[in-house]
């Protein structure tokens, strides 16, 4: 090996053990921030969670029963005879729903299961291939019948219902969003979606009934309504705590459990949703 030779071996050891050297501390200081970072991941969880499954050890609120009538309809004034026995009308498919809340299995109320306030907000009302969907509050005594969209109380993604708490004694005027704190009575809404306006019906051979054969006579498709609308339900109880929920909800058109009668040509559509525990709890977040 020449002189000129040994000289560069120094060198080329050299570099190399650096870049080793560099190549380790890079692994190291990778390791230490993952480390690291997997660590502050995992506190942060800890830290979330575990308050949330602590509030959540008891189930305080909850929806344990919904029931939905579907049907259709037409407003009177807007029902015109033609001279040819025809009618023109404008129709509407609609649904009533009322959401009935569970104070949980307390013998006696408290602050902790009774409510303070209640707010419906988060709305969203799906995209049906026919027509344009409204939501808005609906009086109970007019339940299962066909009400057009009210000026106020109307239900959009960028407003809320917030509804008046009445003790359990008071009287409640359903005209209005009001609710007893104990929540004796449901929560009312009302789904319409306006199909055709000055739809023309030609089949004059049976009585116009404002029901759901209205669509068969119009020609509406039953898959062309079928929609799904979701919403939040938040209550704050008398210690402050605010619970809430998404509630998802398919709009009935057609009931496979009861064969041709489930179809909303026939008339209309009552549909019972229950469970042993509960549809839908009303989880804890602060």
């Amino acid at each position: 090996m020449s002189t000129k030779e040994k000289r560069k071996n120094p060198i080329v050891h050299f570099v190399v053990k650096l870049v080793v050297l560099l190549i380790l501390i890079g692994i190291i200081f990778y390791l230490s921030f993952t480390i690291f970072f997997d660590f502050a991941r995992k506190r942060s969880l800890e830290e979330t969670t575990l308050p949330f499954a602590a509030y959540n050890e008891n189930t305080i609120f909850s929806i344990d029963k919904i029931l939905l009538f579907s049907s259709a309809s037409a407003s009177a004034s807007n029902v015109t005879a033609k001279a040819n026995g025809s009618w023109v009308l404008d129709v509407n498919q609609y649904t009533d729903i009322a959401i009935y809340l569970d104070t949980g299995n307390f013998s006696t109320f408290t602050d902790e299961n009774t409510i303070k306030s209640l707010t419906i907000d988060q709305v969203k009302l799906g995209t049906p291939k026919q027509g344009t969907p409204h939501l808005f509050y609906k009086n109970m005594n007019t339940f299962a019948t066909f009400v057009p969209e009210p000026e106020e109380n109307v239900l959009t993604p960028e407003n809320s219902l917030e509804y008046t708490i009445l003790p359990s004694t008071g009287s409640i005027d359903y005209t209005k969003p009001q609710i007893y704190q104990t929540a004796n009575n449901p929560i009312t809404l009302g789904y319409v979606n306006t199909l055709q306006t000055e739809a023309v019906i030609t089949d004059t051979s049976t009585p116009l009934v404002h029901d759901g054969s209205l669509l068969k006579k119009a020609s509406i498709p039953i898959s062309s309504i079928a929609n799904t609308i979701s919403f939040r339900i938040t209550i704050l109880n008398n210690l402050n705590q605010r619970f809430s929920t998404i509630v998802s909800l398919e709009i009935p058109v057609y009931d496979e459990g009861v064969g041709d009668y489930g179809n909303l040509y026939n008339g209309s559509i009552v549909k019972h949703l229950a469970s042993e525990t509960y549809l839908y709890r009303l989880y804890r977040f602060q």
